[in-house]
């Protein structure tokens, strides 16, 4: 009987055992598995995103040579942009000079005085016409410069989105790392 009872407690303490270890054992790998998958992920969207920021990168490099960009400079800072408010100031001097001319042509008397009048009027208004093709062909090439460093602070905008979001991966990844170390110091530990 003794015998028995003895058996029997030691199926019962087996059968617990198995019970138990039947109950935690799945839990800790199938979450370390699920650890490991969602690393997994992670590590794939950063090696994504490492690629399509080196691509990003050589784009902004191909359209800076191409387009001539050294700097993202204010281009109403640069010499395009001084010279057109240069030119702008002597426009205007030019227009005042133009309403000068025909002023003193409406008054001349006499045919030396509408001469010399007419002279001067036709001068000041080549002069005008000169400064107004100048002043077109800066705006143009300012309207360009404005236009390149627009697209290239959009491509550095979404560079650092990208930066953003890969150093966010690494954040994610190592709080996983960490995870899966507890959980396994914690599995050693039963």
């Amino acid at each position: 009987m003794k015998k028995i009872i003895f058996v029997w407690l030691g199926i019962v303490c087996v059968g617990c055992l198995l019970i138990a270890a039947a109950t935690q054992s799945p839990a800790p790998s199938t979450q370390e598995s699920a650890i490991r998958d969602e690393m997994a992920v992670y590590k794939d969207m950063g090696r994504r995103l490492s690629f399509l920021m080196q691509d990003l990168v050589d784009d902004i490099q191909a359209f800076s040579r191409k387009r001539g960009i050294v700097s993202l400079q204010d281009p109403l800072s640069t010499q395009e942009g001084i010279m057109m408010q240069l030119l702008a100031e002597k426009r205007l001097e030019a227009r005042i000079n133009v309403r000068l001319a025909e002023s003193d042509f409406a008054m001349a008397k006499g045919e030396d005085a509408i001469a010399s009048a007419t002279i001067r009027l036709e001068g000041a208004k080549q002069y005008l016409l000169i400064l107004d093709a100048e002043l077109e062909l800066l705006d143009v090439a300012l309207r360009e410069q404005v236009a390149n460093v627009m697209v290239l602070e959009h491509m550095m905008r979404k560079l650092n989105t990208f930066e953003k979001r890969a150093d966010e991966n690494e954040r994610i990844i190592d709080t996983l790392m960490i995870e899966s170390v507890l959980n396994r110091t914690i599995k050693s530990e039963k």
